[in-house]
């Protein structure tokens, strides 16, 4: 099909084309994990078993239905029996959807719904495995996403279909909320943050260090000296993300 480039404009497909893509390596990535710990996580035999978890909620429930489990915790796992074996299959296919839409960079609301919808299953039960703010905020990114695409089609650029505003607003508020509250707990959190001591043990204490992380926490204090600054653009300098304001 053919593509007027005039009806491209300020339509954001390219953008979406790319972030969608982006979405895609997210869910493959979270699904890929899944795939490889859950069975040690949440499994049968594992640490925090998934069947003792959903059966604690089940227990001394008046009217115990499946509607009313789901109300109170959704995941599909009150349907299905949380096995090594379905956490297994659902990771598969939460992949294989993934990567269909790393590829070609487009996707409908039914495949969208269905990894949230997935992923939402597994983060529900992934008690203390999956109690991390980026949790919450890639299923925040990702039912977004579901309003992103046409209904049905895989078509890349569907002329009758523009950026939902609800789409746009949604994700400038997600970001001021992570950008502000990285800011803010900052600020609220422990001194060390205040009294500006904070960089010289922070890179000896990350949970997920990087490879130059050794090479940052020997240099010398003038240079980890400006993250103040940040901390102040996080907190100023995010509400721009309404306003449309670059500095």
């Amino acid at each position: 099909m053919e593509v007027n480039s005039q009806n491209l404009h300020c339509s954001y497909w390219n953008t979406r084309i790319i972030f969608l893509r982006s979405i895609g390596v997210i869910y493959f990535v979270a699904f890929l994990v899944a795939f490889f710990q859950n069975s040690a996580l949440i499994g049968d035999n594992g640490l925090t078993p998934a069947t003792t978890f959903l059966q604690k909620h089940q227990s001394g429930q008046i009217n115990d239905t499946v509607l009313n489990r789901f109300f109170i915790l959704p995941t599909i796992f009150w349907m299905i029996r949380p096995s090594d074996l379905t956490m297994k299959i659902l990771s598969t296919l939460g992949l294989i959807l993934s990567s269909t839409l790393v590829m070609m960079g487009a996707s409908n609301v039914v495949i969208m719904a269905l990894l949230w919808t997935l992923y939402t299953s597994i983060v529900n039960v992934g008690q203390l495995w999956y109690s991390f703010g980026w949790e919450s905020q890639s299923l925040e990114t990702g039912f977004l996403a579901i309003f992103l695409v046409p209904l049905f089609s895989f078509n890349k650029y569907p002329p009758l279909l523009s950026t939902p505003v609800v789409c746009i607003w949604g994700y400038r508020w997600l970001l001021f909320r992570i950008m502000l509250g990285a800011g803010l707990i900052k600020i609220r959190g422990d001194t060390c943050w205040r009294d500006f001591t904070c960089m010289n043990y922070h890179y000896l204490t990350q949970p997920i260090p990087n490879p130059l992380s050794p090479y940052l926490h020997i240099t010398p204090g003038s240079v980890k000296l400006p993250y103040p600054l940040m901390i102040i653009s996080q907190i100023s300098s995010t509400y721009n993300i309404f306003f449309n304001i670059y500095i």
